[in-house]
């Protein structure tokens, strides 16, 4: 069974596997990604971010053979709950931030996350990664409610991984951890106080949402807030980049973001390497923290070119790992 529609003036088929497009690929149609969702694309180019991205794109990092079932073989060792207590305080965190627009949406959610920085304290703060010129336009008469809890990086978007390594790159010497996430999720102080509970007592990376790897990272398992699992801390393979806490020396060890890819499976690459390390990575799925779910890439890209580029960071993402 094919269904057919009419995204941005570009013609999508939608199959549940390769074999039930055949009819239209013989009719010249383009495959652009496979399945579970295939989707059959004609004229749509690519977005002009990603197109730019990929003249300049960083040589390609193979890692060593047999380092994905490393990887894998400790993510996926005995595991033994334990009683974890949020912390009352917790000192230098540093929110990275990034936003690639500038909406009222954007405004406000920067906004929340300097008062989350304020609650945890004076040590902890924002630094706000404005990944486009676009955007370092539109806030150049902006002022935050509070300066000394909010520092900006201006970036070129050479993709997400590239934005927050450039944000954590602007850390301040104090700072004990790192909290990854972007404009569209909201999120308490007191999530990331038990983020870091958590993340002290397994020695992992922490997050509401993550992913088991299947066939080699072919397919993705869903875990967590997003597909609504709810309910005590679990290991998973990796933890979902919209909002993602690690410790900064673990940051520091393990090389930051891989900036190979532009959108999609940097968090699993991160979560694979920081395993190769001994760090675990671990959902907390009652963590108090919303993603609005593609909300400000699907409009920016467009939902065939987002596809699409997804299809291209999990080739890269399997290249790189095979």
């Amino acid at each position: 069974m094919v269904r057919t529609s009419r995204e941005g003036g570009v013609w999508v088929a939608v199959a549940r596997n390769e074999s039930s497009l055949r009819p239209l690929i013989e009719k010249g149609f383009k495959v652009v990604a496979g399945p579970p969702r295939a989707t059959v694309d004609d004229t749509q180019p690519m977005h002009l971010d990603f197109t730019e991205w990929l003249e300049r794109r960083p040589e390609p990092e193979p890692m060593d053979e047999g380092d994905y079932a490393a990887a894998l073989e400790l993510l996926r060792s005995p595991w033994t709950p334990v009683p974890v207590l949020p912390k009352v305080q917790v000192a230098g965190v540093a929110i990275v931030m990034v936003v690639t627009g500038w909406t009222v949406a954007d405004q406000q959610a920067v906004e929340a996350a300097v008062v989350v920085a304020k609650a945890l304290g004076r040590s902890s703060y924002v630094i706000l990664v404005q990944n486009d010129p676009d955007c370092h336009e539109a806030t150049r008469d902006w002022t935050p409610s509070s300066r000394s809890h909010c520092r900006r990086v201006y970036a070129r978007n050479d993709g997400f991984a590239a934005a927050c390594n450039a944000g954590a790159a602007a850390r301040r010497k104090t700072t004990r951890w790192l909290l990854f996430t972007q404009s569209d999720v909201s999120f308490t102080a007191q999530a990331v106080r038990e983020a870091v509970a958590h993340s002290t007592a397994y020695a992992a990376v922490v997050g509401p949402s993550g992913g088991i790897l299947a066939d080699g990272g072919k397919a993705i398992q869903e875990v967590g807030a997003n597909v609504r699992h709810g309910g005590d801390a679990r290991p998973v393979d990796f933890v979902t980049g919209y909002w993602l806490l690690m410790g900064v020396e673990e940051f520091a060890e393990v090389g930051g973001w891989w900036e190979g890819v532009f959108l999609y499976f940097e968090d699993p690459d991160l979560c694979l390497r920081l395993a190769l390390m001994g760090v675990r990575s671990v959902v907390v799925p009652d963590l108090d923290v919303r993603h609005g779910r593609s909300a400000t890439i699907t409009p920016r890209f467009g939902p065939v070119s987002r596809r699409r580029i997804q299809a291209w960071s999990k080739s890269a993402f399997m290249d790189r790992w095979q």
